[in-house]
């Protein structure tokens, strides 16, 4: 291990910035910000040319203090992974993101021509999160909540988070409280002992509330009672659930569910739309920031060429099916969640949309040449994997003339507008948008049209 003095020149994404040693050596640091002069440690054997900062030296230009108690600090052994950028000020993130973007746009050859649009900020910079999963432990007699160290399960345990509404983290150390009170058994990662594992928390722009525990098995009878005494505590709370996990697996949701109180859903109102939610229903996190998104995609949508048909490819509870309804004759919903799509039939009537279907299925396999028998345009919201190579490929059907992306990769966005490329597509527009502020995670909206011959 050796110390090096270095000066961190710009950011390179994922929450690390490029640092230069004073010997011309180049490493990838995280927590670092463009202007720092800083002390580094590098390892003797670093393949992946990684450092660690030990020290700030002089700040740059964007540092600031982090907001969060929990947040990393040079020299901190512990601190919780849930931010990697609230080192900075707002502007300095955005700067980030989007110098981070444009560089990642430049290494392939479909959007090496493109220029970024100036990023869209988010409309609140702290309180933002609608959704969180807290994980549980237990440290000798100590009940624990929060988010893990980077890289580990380690629970580093919280008091507050500021980018979750205050209603959340009071719900978190509630339960936290009672689990402590009743002895209630944490679920032990390594033992496969315990039950309780995780507590899901959905908020929506009303200040209501709908909470489910993530167990290892389905703890007695009480715990409707505990859900009744809940509800009188938090009365914004319209709905308990119960989700078992019973694998030995980091994927925190199991796939059963069981009311314990209150309501089936919970309603977000999206660009002047009601959405029902169900506890495992897909939505942006960030309410406010994601109807700027989706008005960037609808604008992408309106403008050029018209096409009678619409398809939202992933499209989840169809958020965006519907918003875009109003621009389109007729508009597709397709999604492979059997309950999203029950939940977007629910949503469609419920905000009086006749013009929206919606089919269950993989989307490469229902997005068929027998489906498209007219011009169309297309949407893909797909996940952090990015699209299915065979569904880009389906989507050079001559009916398709224009192509909207929403991306949460960048990394997998470019992979894929590399093969839309070859297919007869040409990038024509690309806004990120920041959904995710205090972190390195970018949201992007792209425009591709059919290359001209």
């Amino acid at each position: 291990m050796s110390i090096e003095e270095a000066r961190i020149a710009q950011a390179l994404g994922n929450g690390v910035s490029l640092a230069v040693a004073r010997n011309g050596n180049k490493y990838s640091v995280a927590y670092a910000a463009e202007g720092d002069h800083a002390k580094i440690a590098v390892s003797a054997r670093n393949p992946d040319r990684q450092a660690t900062l030990l020290e700030v030296v002089s700040k740059g230009h964007g540092r600031v203090e982090p907001l969060c108690p929990l947040y990393f600090r040079p020299g901190r052994e512990k601190w919780c992974g849930g931010c990697d950028m609230q080192h900075l000020s707002y502007q300095a993130q955005l700067h980030a993101k989007q110098t981070s973007l444009e560089t990642l746009l430049r290494t392939c050859r479909a959007t090496a021509r493109i220029k970024a649009e100036p990023i869209t900020p988010s409309p609140q910079q702290w309180r933002y999160r609608n959704k969180v999963q807290v994980p549980f432990a237990r440290r000798g007699g100590r009940y624990e909540a929060g988010f893990y160290h980077p890289g580990t399960h380690d629970v580093v345990d919280f008091q507050d988070c500021p980018v979750q509404p205050e209603l959340s983290t009071k719900i978190i150390l509630d339960i936290k409280k009672t689990a402590r009170e009743h002895r209630w058994p944490i679920y032990d990662e390594e033992l496969n002992t315990g039950w309780l594992r995780h507590a899901l928390v959905r908020t929506n722009v009303r200040g209501e509330a709908m909470v489910s525990l993530v167990a290892a098995k389905a703890p007695q009878r009480w715990i409707r009672a505990w859900a009744e005494e809940f509800q009188k505590t938090f009365p914004q709370v319209k709905s308990l659930y119960l989700n078992t996990q019973p694998g030995r697996t980091s994927v925190i949701l199991g796939k059963k569910w069981e009311r314990l109180a209150g309501a089936t859903t919970i309603t977000e109102t999206i660009c002047g739309l009601d959405f029902m939610l169900y506890p495992g229903s897909f939505l942006q996190v960030n309410t406010p920031a994601a109807e700027l998104l989706y008005r960037t995609a609808a604008s992408f949508l309106r403008g050029g060429l018209k096409t009678p048909d619409f398809y939202d490819l992933y499209c989840g509870t169809g958020t965006i099916t519907l918003i875009a309804s109003r621009l389109f004759r007729n508009a597709v919903g397709i999604e492979e969640n059997k309950g999203a799509v029950a939940c977007a039939w629910k949503n469609a009537e419920r905000n009086r949309i006749g013009n929206a279907r919606f089919f269950s299925g993989k989307a490469e396999e229902l997005f068929n040449s027998s489906r498209i028998n007219r011009p169309c345009s297309v949407l893909v919201d797909p996940p952090r994997t990015g699209c299915d190579k065979s569904l880009l490929l389906k989507l050079k059907h001559p009916h398709v003339k224009k192509l909207v992306y929403i991306s949460c990769n960048p990394q997998t966005f470019v992979r894929d507008a590399d093969i839309l490329a070859m297919e007869g597509f040409e990038l024509k527009r690309l806004r990120p948008a920041d959904l995710f502020p205090q972190t390195s995670h970018i949201e992007l909206a792209a425009l591709f049209e059919r290359s001209r011959e």
